[in-house]
């Protein structure tokens, strides 16, 4: 705290201030004498406030006041004059408090805040439906303040631009998260340092179903929070380390059905080895590499698969498969009846590199890898993957050509 006086009188000021509203730890007023014996000059001081309290209540319902006193003797040899005044300047540079206590009835708006999901981050396309997905959000509140939470803004949002909002459906029940409804957060007391309130929806109480069909990449947020209850208890708290912290949770039980869900990851930057400087083979027109998968899948989930050559314009160049995507893995045979897989499928596939096409993909600069998922079954089952499904993928590598020793 810098405190500072200066003598507007024409005589000499000598006196104290009482800081009546700073008290040191053993709840004593801060005094401090000063003596302005030129009109016009001044008295400075530095107090550490480390340790101080701050009663900022003027009895017995005025808050935010910060009450000094003041009392000075005038000295003059000569014709005494009441005109000027001792000015008093109070600042504080840099405060930090452990703790304030009093009445709190406040808002504050949190503007759209963004949640990614990172199941479809890379999700371009998709039409799917997930069985009983669950969305769970979890607030703890570490002020010591009654504090309630309006969630103005709960929206899915895919890569495609689609914006599905979350609504609440259906009769309201204890632990429903609810949107344009002050929601109860509870708060910290003596006794606890925080409380925690959670929420959830699910198919019985939502949309969430209908939002996950977009495979949302993730989701929009904004709320307002209102603090205070409109009561005149003055004995809630604030701590200097008070918090409101905000967790999502998405579960997603491995159920339901996937016509398309293509996803598009981009690796930038390569640099592909040259035939004969860096591997040593020689460029006759008999060196190739063929590539040998053979996958064993027991969960009923197809997948396609095409790698994409562009250039440092962005232009492709060549491509991994020519005839679009390639089925790489295929699905597991599925019940009918209950949707879970009841077998394995073998597939086989060949990729061919020779010195041409290696030659076109060595001109890329940047790969696109592009994937896309299908279920199993008839259209739109529903299928359900389990913890004991099984997949196996052996590699082969069979190089053709001249080494240079």
């Amino acid at each position: 705290l810098h405190v500072t006086l200066t003598n507007n009188f024409h005589h000499a000021v000598v006196g104290k201030i009482t800081l009546i509203s700073l008290q040191d730890p053993n709840g004593k007023s801060v005094e401090m004498n000063f003596n302005l014996s030129v009109p016009g000059s001044s008295y400075t001081n530095t107090v550490s406030l480390k340790g101080f309290h701050y009663n900022m209540l003027l009895p017995p319902s005025t808050y935010n006041t910060l009450q000094y006193s003041v009392t000075a003797t005038l000295t003059t040899l000569a014709y005494p004059t009441l005109e000027g005044n001792v000015a008093v300047n109070l600042s504080m540079q840099g405060p930090v408090y452990s703790r304030i206590t009093g009445r709190f009835n406040e808002e504050y708006e949190f503007t759209e805040q963004a949640g990614a999901v990172g199941l479809f981050a890379s999700t371009i396309i998709a039409e799917q439906h997930l069985s009983d997905p669950k969305y769970r959000m979890t607030v703890t509140n570490s002020f010591g303040v009654p504090t309630r939470v309006n969630i103005n803004v709960l929206a899915a949002r895919n890569n495609a631009g689609t914006l599905v909002p979350v609504v609440h459906e259906g009769a309201v029940t204890e632990g429903d998260l609810l949107t344009n409804t002050p929601l109860d957060l509870g708060y910290a007391t003596g006794s606890s340092d925080a409380d925690t309130a959670r929420w959830q929806l699910t198919k019985e109480n939502s949309n969430i179903e209908e939002v996950f069909d977009i495979a949302p990449s993730g989701f929009d947020f904004s709320a307002k929070l209102l603090f205070g209850d409109e009561t005149g208890e003055d004995d809630y708290f604030v701590r200097g380390d008070s918090r409101i912290t905000v967790a999502s949770e998405i579960e997603l039980p491995l159920e339901g059905w996937v016509i398309t869900n293509e996803i598009h990851d981009t690796v930038d930057n390569m640099d592909w080895p040259d035939l004969e400087e860096d591997l040593k083979v020689d460029r006759d027109q008999e060196a190739r590499v063929l590539v040998k998968l053979r996958s064993e899948n027991e969960i009923p989930l197809n997948l396609y698969f095409q790698i994409r050559f562009l250039d440092e314009n962005g232009n492709e160049v060549t491509r991994l498969f020519d005839d679009g995507l390639e089925w790489l893995v295929k699905s597991s045979p599925v019940n009918p009846s209950t949707g879970l897989s009841s077998g394995t499928t073998t597939s086989l596939t060949t990729i061919t590199l020779d010195r041409d096409r290696y030659d076109d993909i060595s001109k890329s600069k940047q790969m696109i890898i592009v994937y896309k998922f299908t279920t199993g079954g008839t259209l739109r089952q529903d299928v359900k993957v389990l913890s004991t499904n099984r997949f196996g993928l052996d590699v082969g590598v069979e190089v053709t050509g001249t080494i240079q020793l």
